[in-house]
């Protein structure tokens, strides 16, 4: 596959006035990363880690300070070499957390926009506002009022103006954000399916996990301005390759410990048998991640024979429809384990913790 887009070395600063004082925010710092045709790349962090002030220099609606941003092949933004490219003719579609669409025109004026904009002959205008209308599936609604659509039908015209020009890059800016859980849900797998079906790169926005783990062929997980991590969902979940990948996706278990000659690592519950780890990592402090899903109780408390085993008393529990969250104390450690809603354990129950080596992972302190 083809790159489609290509951001180099990109940094974007903001200058905060708080009374006399000025504050630098450093919004991005030195991003690198490419998405190529076809591709759905999800930046994925909490609120204010930079994720939507990337989207806005790729799109050209903020100018970096520093780097490059390559669509198409072509470059839209260069610092070095002083180019900046309009918006309109960087070849990208864009859709915000608002709708973003306007009241006072039709749902076929609304998607129509842009082309007139550009010019486009009419045959051909209505020919793609009609295909993007049948994609979003919204044919048979082209002169209902915008104000007379429901929301979810409201952000599926905000996704026709952004494909009917048949853009090379994609923008989707916390695209579901605003619409309830049914319906989030609902056009959450309509919109998989449709990126699916178009060989369009997209860049997703979201702080939702569970929507990047459904949306994404890969996830850039950020922190502060940072690009920390890239990795498909299935990797980013199970193997994270920063402490706060770890913490931050999931309910994870995150120990402190020393890396051993024999490949044990030394822990406060005990040495941890980890399967498969990054060779760099031969030696010294780490943390070991394991998922509180990774985890097995015996309910016996018999722990004799087994790697990673330990006695353990569950000391808390929460019901959360599918499932049990535990808490469980094992040598003065709280662990997080995970059972079906099937299995009732009780507070205070004797049990034996293992931990499969096969899905631990090991991260540089």
């Amino acid at each position: 596959m083809c790159v489609a887009l290509r951001v180099q070395g990109l940094r974007k600063t903001f200058r905060v006035k708080s009374g006399r004082l000025v504050q630098v925010v450093e919004a991005i710092r030195e991003m690198d990363f490419e998405v190529r045709e076809g591709e759905v790349f999800t930046l994925l962090g909490p609120s204010g880690c930079g994720k939507t002030t990337t989207l806005r220099c790729i799109a050209g609606l903020e100018d970096p300070d520093e780097g490059e941003v390559e669509i198409g092949g072509v470059t839209v933004f260069s610092k070095t070499r002083s180019i900046s490219v309009s918006p309109e003719k960087r070849g990208i579609g864009m859709v915000f957390q608002n709708y973003s669409v306007w009241p006072h025109m039709s749902v076929f004026e609304n998607v129509a926009y842009p082309l007139r904009a550009k010019g486009v002959p009419k045959d051909e205008l209505v020919r793609r506002v009609r295909w993007a209308l049948s994609l979003v599936k919204l044919d048979g609604l082209e002169d209902r009022p915008a104000t007379r659509l429901s929301g979810g039908q409201q952000q599926r015209v905000a996704l026709a103006r952004a494909i009917v020009s048949e853009p090379k890059v994609l923008l989707l800016d916390e695209p579901l954000s605003n619409l309830d859980a049914k319906v989030r849900e609902e056009l959450r797998d309509e919109l998989r399916h449709l990126l699916r079906s178009m060989n369009i790169a997209t860049v997703y926005v979201t702080h939702d996990q569970l929507e990047a783990f459904v949306m994404s062929d890969r996830i850039g997980l950020m922190s502060e301005g940072e690009l920390l991590e890239v990795g498909d969902p299935v990797q980013t979940y199970f193997r994270p390759r920063t402490k706060f990948g770890a913490e931050f996706l999931g309910s994870a278990n995150v120990l402190e410990g020393e890396l051993l000659p024999d490949g044990t690592v030394d822990t406060r519950i005990g040495k941890i048998v980890v399967e498969s780890r990054d060779p760099t990592l031969d030696h010294g402090k780490v943390y070991v991640v394991f998922r509180s899903e990774s985890v097995d109780l015996d309910l016996t408390g018999t722990c004799s024979g087994t790697t990673n085993a330990f006695a353990g008393t569950v000391r808390e529990k929460k019901f959360l429809g599918d499932r049990w969250e535990l808490s469980v104390e094992v040598s003065g450690v709280i662990l997080r384990v995970s059972l079906p809603s099937r299995v009732n354990v009780a507070t205070g129950s004797r049990v034996c913790v293992r931990i499969d080596p096969a899905l631990c992972s090991l991260v540089r302190k």
